[in-house]
Formats: structure tokens, sequence, C-alpha cells
């Protein structure tokens, strides 16, 4: 147990971080700027009390995080150019904003389909590798959904999402196939679904409500 934060950054010789042991911070976790770090093993860890941020990492390669559940406030996974896995697949709640973003090598993140609600804004934003991720399970997001530039993403399930604080944008997706929103009933904001060529089929079957502008356009595929 960490009693406050945890910080490592700058750690120019650091290859591995091995905390497999480690299960709960009770304030936040800032991962940044450790140039030649590969892996990063949290295995254990259950809980923070404040923010997970891993940020800015050249050379890492897989993050493990198999036992988190809960996230008490912002998850960010942004700018590590070599990540390739994220395992993450106990996650139910993040307190504040979820970041994945800038990611260009990853390929998958092993989980999230427990993840159920989220207290901020949730970006997936160019991620120039990855093709899938499980959002199944996700109904509430506190602030905006803005997923775009993840130019190998297939499908993108949110088909228990029923509720968005904000704007819900998802726009230059160039592969993506299908978009699950069924369960979504109404948006006191926008809607934003664009530039996704490959795009043909989209599931608003029980959407009512949209309070400002509502905005679907871009895609020669789409049939439904």
């Amino acid at each position: 147990v960490v009693g406050g934060d945890m910080e490592i950054y700058e750690n120019a010789a650091l290859l591995t971080l091995d905390l497999a042991t480690l299960t709960v911070v009770l304030g936040e976790i800032e991962l940044y700027m450790n140039v030649n770090l590969t892996s990063i093993d949290l295995a254990s860890l259950e809980s923070t009390g404040g923010d997970l941020d891993i940020t800015f990492h050249d050379s890492l390669k897989s993050i493990d995080l198999s036992s988190i559940t809960l996230i008490k406030d912002e998850l960010w996974l942004r700018k590590n150019a070599s990540l390739l896995k994220v395992v993450i697949p106990n996650l139910e709640k993040v307190g504040g904003d979820m970041d994945i973003d800038k990611n260009p090598s990853l390929l998958n993140i092993a989980g999230l389909e427990k993840l159920k609600t989220v207290g901020g804004r949730v970006w997936v934003r160019d991620n120039s590798e990855l093709q899938t991720i499980n959002l199944s399970n996700l109904q509430s997001i506190a602030d905006e959904l803005e997923v775009n530039g993840n130019t190998a993403l297939l499908s993108l399930d949110l088909s228990a999402l029923n509720s968005v604080g904000a704007e819900l944008k998802i726009y230059d997706n160039p592969a993506l196939k299908t978009l699950d929103l069924s369960e979504l009933p109404a948006l006191d904001s926008e809607l934003v679904i664009s530039s996704n060529i490959a795009l043909v089929v989209v599931d608003l079957s029980k959407l009512k409500t949209v309070n400002t502008f509502f905005h679907i356009y871009g895609h020669p595929a789409l049939t439904t």
C-alpha cells in the first residue's frame, strides 16, 4: 500500500517497472517520460485514490493492470509511442476523464468489458493501429464522448450506453464498419457521426431526443 501519491518520472536508464505486489495507492499514480521503459507490471493493483497517468514513454510496450477495479479520478494513457497492449479486464469505474490518446502502435486493449461508469469525458483518439475496443457494458459518461483518428478501428460496441452528459462525436475512423448505440435515448448536446468512410450500420434505435445539432454525414457505404 502507498499512503499518498506515487510518481516515477524521467528515469532514462529504467527498463522495467515491476510493482506486481502493490495492491492500493491512496493518492495518484503518475508515470511519465521514462524513455527506455519497456513494461509496467501493476498486476495486483486494485484501486487508486487519484489519477492514473501513464504518459510520454517512447519504448513502453505493455501495461498490466489486471486487477484494478476503481480509478477515483482520471485515467490517462497518452503518447506512448511503442505501446502494443494494455491489460485491464476488471475496471468498473473511472471517477474522472478517461483518455486513450495518441498511442500510435496500440493494437488492442484487453479489457474494459466491465467498465460501467466514467465520471468525466471519454476520449479515444489518434491510436492509428487500434482495431478493437470493447465498451459493451459502459452505461454512463458524465461529459463528452469523442472517438476519432483511429484508422484501423473496425467496430465500436457502446450497446449499453444510456447517458452522455455532453457532445457525442465519432469521426474520421476510416475502417469502422459498425456502431452500436442502441440503448441511447437522448442527448442534451450535439451528435456528430462523420467521415467514417467504411461505416455500414449505425444503431440509434432508441434515440428520441437531441437537444442541439444532429449530424451524420460522409459515409458512402452506410445502409442502416
